[in-house]
């Protein structure tokens, strides 16, 4: 399925484990957003928070994102760090 439009996701206290592949990752163009808050990230074989070329990933800075990846970098792409208000 293809098309175009404009993508938003959210998660909010939630966990996101044990998944293979990133946690929580948006790659679809600079259209596609990903807003999220309060989550617990954690033991995903890839990166906890994956941001793909264009994409925008805001992550607020109450998420634990920990032990994702073997151990190493637990982000890729450039993570929009957002504060809460």
């Amino acid at each position: 399925m293809s098309g175009t439009g404009t993508a938003t996701l959210t998660v909010h206290d939630s966990v996101i484990a044990d998944n293979v592949g990133s946690g929580i990752g948006i790659n679809g163009g600079a259209t596609s957003t990903s807003l999220v808050s309060a989550n617990t990230i954690v033991r995903n074989s890839s990166f906890g928070l994956s941001q793909g070329a264009a994409s925008v990933l805001r992550a607020f800075g109450n998420n634990v994102v920990s032990g994702n990846n073997g151990g190493a970098a637990q982000t890729a792409g450039v993570i929009t760090n957002d504060s809460l208000m």
